[in-house]
């Protein structure tokens, strides 16, 4: 039997969760893109412990929704303080925040996410917590970002990573964890196989980001990222499943044996 996987990130519906939905998977992270939607986060993480899985909820401000109006920007920066006060003792992160110069069209979208990484930033080492970094054609402005501030002394997970060598060496010098989703399985590349290859082993994570890369998304569907990387690698998929299991349960500090932050 193949041992159990740890989806690293995922944005799951608590309606659409189910023991064939978690099937071959011992731990969640349900991801976070804004305060208003956490008590959804909530309840998922909780059917995902009811269904045996050690799940964790992450609270952030995705840069895709990061108002441009910086009166409004500061009041959800505030509400997201706030909220992180609050927060469901679950919470294992901060995020998603992050850099994407793809949605960012004009100067004050741009200054927009800067600030609001910035403050999220801050808000993670206040809580000693690690952040999920969403960054998509801006690695080197967030790195800039990363060491202008800090690096949350907890850890960084940087999610959906696709980049080069280079990234890979970049972002392991930050000591990021790097985790990989189901481009690794549609987007077959030999210079991408190269750079995923060369990923420390402590530092990899494997996620299946579902359900925003496939309406019907499960994390049982961190599978086939799992066998892919295992091919790229020149490794088992067991042997990926239980060292990309460790190295989440040590980022988001959930204990192997509980479903519960340790």
């Amino acid at each position: 039997m193949e041992p159990l996987a740890f989806d690293a990130h995922c944005h799951v519906d608590a309606g659409r969760l189910n023991p064939a939905a978690v099937w071959g998977v011992a731990g969640v992270v349900v991801a976070g893109v804004t305060p208003a939607g956490f008590p959804e986060q909530c309840r998922a993480a909780a059917q995902l412990r009811g269904l045996g899985c050690a799940a964790g909820t992450t609270l952030g401000l995705h840069p895709w929704l990061v108002p441009s109006d910086t009166t409004v920007l500061r009041v959800a920066l505030a509400d997201l303080a706030h909220t992180l006060e609050r927060s469901d003792p679950h919470l294992v992160a901060v995020g998603e925040t992050g850099l994407d110069r793809t949605t960012a069209s004009s100067d004050a979208q741009w200054a927009g996410q800067m600030q609001a990484l910035e403050a999220q930033l801050d808000l993670a080492r206040s809580r000693d917590l690690p952040v999920v970094l969403h960054v998509v054609r801006a690695h080197a402005e967030c790195m800039r970002c990363l060491r202008r501030v800090g690096v949350p002394p907890a850890g960084l997970q940087v999610h959906a990573f696709w980049g080069s060598l280079e990234l890979v060496e970049a972002w392991t010098r930050l000591d990021a964890h790097l985790s990989i989703g189901p481009a690794v399985v549609a987007r077959r590349s030999s210079k991408r196989a190269a750079a995923l290859a060369s990923i420390p082993e402590d530092r990899l994570l494997v996620e299946t980001d579902a359900s925003a890369e496939a309406e019907d998304g499960r994390p049982t569907d961190v599978w086939p990222v799992i066998r892919c990387l295992a091919d790229i690698r020149g490794q088992t998929a067991s042997h990926i499943a239980v060292r990309t299991a460790e190295n989440a349960r040590r980022l988001f500090g959930l204990d192997k044996d509980s479903a519960t932050p340790s």
